[in-house]
């Protein structure tokens, strides 16, 4: 009797997402797409109302991170049709662009955190500085460690985000898996009785040769 083959898993098995452990797998999943698709959409429309640490309300990088988090959005509400669906590319796609998505917020930290050591950096923030009357007080030495500061807890902000988004991609990706499985397991099991069956209808034809 055959035995069915189980792939090796890529995601390790987290199971559901530990603010909705009390929650079913699949609840917990769409909840979680849920609410990440509020943030995803919601903080850029907040940065933008706050202009928060954003001189110029047109700013560019203000714009290109609203596309990404907008692809992103994208890219769960597919995943969410595509596990109702089980339609595996659907969700598959996830993978890579969520992927792309948090390496980015990552890269993000990762340049803000160089940039408060960064000369250029600071002498451009102390003349936009300088634009505004509330830090006329203070002298250049005091507004460069005003800015060095504000860099280094964006960049912790930025880090932490990136943990909780890379822990929610990771127990994404392994319930995508569990669908995979399942979905393998069946085939393999159909697969199994189909070969079983085979044999017993070809049976009366070897008698009568």
């Amino acid at each position: 009797m055959g035995s069915i083959e189980k792939e090796r898993r890529i995601y390790p098995k987290i199971g559901q997402c530990c603010c909705c452990c009390c929650l079913s797998p699949e609840s917990s999943f769409s909840m979680c797409n849920a609410l990440m698709i509020i943030y995803l959409l919601g903080s850029p429309i907040v940065m933008y109302i706050l202009e928060f640490n954003i001189k110029n309300i047109f700013n560019i990088s203000l714009l290109v991170c609203f596309s990404i988090s907008v692809i992103a959005a994208v890219s769960i509400i597919m995943l969410t049709i595509g596990a109702s669906k089980v339609n595996l590319s659907h969700m598959n796609q996830f993978k890579i662009v969520f992927l792309i998505y948090i390496l980015l917020i990552l890269a993000s930290s990762i340049v803000t955190f160089c940039q408060s050591f960064n000369e250029t950096y600071l002498e451009n923030g102390l003349i936009e500085y300088r634009k505004e009357k509330n830090y006329n007080h203070m002298k250049d030495n005091e507004v460069k460690d005003y800015i060095k500061k504000n860099s280094l807890i964006m960049s912790g902000i930025i880090f932490g985000l990136f943990l909780v988004l890379a822990y929610y991609y990771l127990c994404t990706c392994s319930y995508i898996e569990d669908i995979e499985s399942n979905i393998k397991e069946e085939f393999n099991i159909r697969k199994m009785e189909s070969n079983q069956n085979y044999p017993q209808q070809d049976q009366p034809y070897l008698f009568m040769k």
